[in-house]
């Protein structure tokens, strides 16, 4: 070993030991010691045991039931129901058909704002229509025919959620739907 190489060894080594020095002084210093406050607790003894043996209650006595005669019970009687004759029975006439007016489904009653809202869901749906219309979905590369055709799935679920009266996804798909329109027409 050179000079050097040989210096620089008991460097390390010594550096080693002094750090195992003051890792282990650590554990030599001072301990927490406490000093116990009061004399300590006396802790009674147990309660004697006593021990009583169970006694059995002595047995009740048992009374035989007097037994009382039991009037027999007739069978009941059938008497067997007379069956008409197929020519004497009556046809009952169908119920008459409801009129016209009263097959119609009826109206579901709308506050005013749902109709504004709907309007207004209609009129972002017919946006987005428009712009489709003017894009050829032909010309596009994958990316953007996926999202054409995304923008037309979200034109038809947010009529279905109209005609579902479920306004809140409807307007959420109409926005979807008119956003990606709109990027598309912008190309």
């Amino acid at each position: 070993m050179t000079l050097p190489q040989r210096q620089h060894a008991q460097l390390v080594t010594l550096t080693v030991v002094a750090a195992s020095l003051a890792l282990l002084s650590g554990c030599a210093k001072a301990h927490a010691r406490t000093v116990p406050e009061g004399p300590a607790l006396l802790v009674p003894q147990p309660p004697a045991r006593v021990i009583v043996a169970a006694s059995e209650p002595p047995p009740l006595p048992v009374e035989e039931p007097i037994a009382q005669p039991v009037p027999p019970v007739a069978p009941p009687v059938v008497t067997p129901r007379p069956v008409p004759a197929p020519s004497a029975r009556v046809a009952r006439p169908e119920p008459p058909d409801p009129p016209a007016a009263a097959r119609v489904a009826p109206r579901t009653l709308r506050a005013p704002g749902d109709v504004a809202r709907e309007r207004a869901i209609r009129d972002r749906l017919a946006v987005a229509t428009t712009d489709l219309a003017r894009v050829d979905a032909s010309k596009l590369e994958a990316g953007a025919r996926g999202q054409y055709d995304q923008a037309r799935r979200f034109v038809q679920q947010a009529e279905q959620a109209i005609k579902d009266q479920n306004l809140a996804f409807a307007s959420t798909l109409a926005d979807k739907a008119a956003t990606l329109a709109a990027d598309l027409a912008g190309r």
